[in-house]
């Protein structure tokens, strides 16, 4: 061979992909569940819309169903008293089906225009959902058949709870938290200027918010002030079965040691808590990569564990070129 000839190398093999699997806010009862379920290149991290993709995750007595793939973010999802799923995605829709139970994949999709961060609701006929669109925060109600936009708190919503349609909390960024009165938001001043992930409303005299800086908050129509302080972000809060709970993430499922005292304690620290959901008997908590249950007394964990992984184990990644031209992406 001499040396002006070229010896052409095989091509090198690109490496191996590396998924990773997680959960978000989960909805529901033990039983019966819906949750946002997130599958992406782990090499890259969780990084949306780009390299991952996102499926409505449902749980039935013990049988999961993965449905309503897309290739962007769904942000999150909210099961009605009714059974009737929403969710939200990051490109500016609210998906919701009305009878998931017999009809799984079944849905509507109702397109606004912002990026959609959060739904949540008290009824099929009094639903919110909320999203980011340039520097506004625009929030819509939802009537049981049109969703319309509602005046705004001014700062970006995380979440909202209440016990009645004019009695609504949503806990925001820039230290913002505002009270529905069913027909406009009302600031209510708190003492911390920190983001405020989570809140919780037991009645107009007693209510929770918690702090990205590990803040616990409590208030009523008196005024607010401080409970504890965590040593990392307190994403959700919640009164159920007389204990106040926390969730503490990386930190695992805390409580109020006592009813009315300023001491957080480790429930238990595998439990990564990252949302709650109460309903009647039962407060459903959603994890990083599992969805665990309390009925106050136990926590019965791993529920859908493993799930994702296993459904989609023979389904290539919807972001690849192939499998988007093959779906008509």
């Amino acid at each position: 061979m001499s040396d002006d000839e070229l010896v052409e190398l095989p091509e090198a093999a690109p490496p191996p992909l590396v998924l990773a699997h997680d959960y978000h806010s989960a909805s529901g009862w033990p039983d019966f569940f819906s949750m946002v379920g997130h599958r992406y290149d782990a090499t890259v991290g969780f990084a949306p819309p780009e390299n991952m993709e996102s499926w409505v995750v449902l749980y039935r007595h013990g049988e999961v169903t993965v449905t309503w793939p897309k290739t962007d973010w769904y942000t999150r999802t909210w099961m009605s008293p009714t059974g009737v799923v929403y969710v939200t995605d990051a490109a500016g829709a609210v998906h919701v089906n009305r009878n998931v139970r017999e009809h799984p994949h079944a849905w509507e999709t109702f397109p606004l225009r912002p990026v959609m961060t959060g739904v949540w609701g008290i009824s099929d006929d009094v639903v919110f959902a909320w999203g980011k669109l340039g520097t506004d925060a625009p929030i819509f109600r939802w009537d049981g058949k049109t969703w319309t936009e509602i005046p705004n708190t001014g700062a970006l919503v995380f979440t909202m709870h209440g016990t009645a349609p004019d009695a609504i909390y949503a806990s925001c960024d820039e230290g913002v938290l505002s009270r529905w009165d069913g027909h406009a938001w009302h600031r209510v001043p708190i003492p911390t200027e920190q983001r405020i992930p989570g809140v919780f409303v037991v009645s107009p005299d007693e209510v929770y918010a918690s702090g990205n800086v590990g803040m616990l908050l409590e208030g009523s129509s008196h005024g607010w002030g401080k409970v504890a302080e965590w040593k990392s972000t307190l994403t959700a809060v919640a009164m159920f079965a007389g204990t106040l709970w926390i969730a503490g993430g990386e930190s695992g499922l805390l409580r109020r040691a006592t009813r009315s005292g300023n001491v957080l304690e480790v429930v238990d620290p595998e439990v990564t808590a990252r949302t709650f959901d109460v309903r009647g008997d039962w407060m459903l908590i959603s994890c990083d990569y599992e969805v665990c249950a309390t009925n106050g007394t136990e926590v019965r964990k791993g529920l859908c564990r493993g799930s994702l992984e296993a459904l989609l184990a023979a389904t290539p990644p919807m972001w690849l070129p192939a499998q988007r031209a093959y779906l008509g992406e």
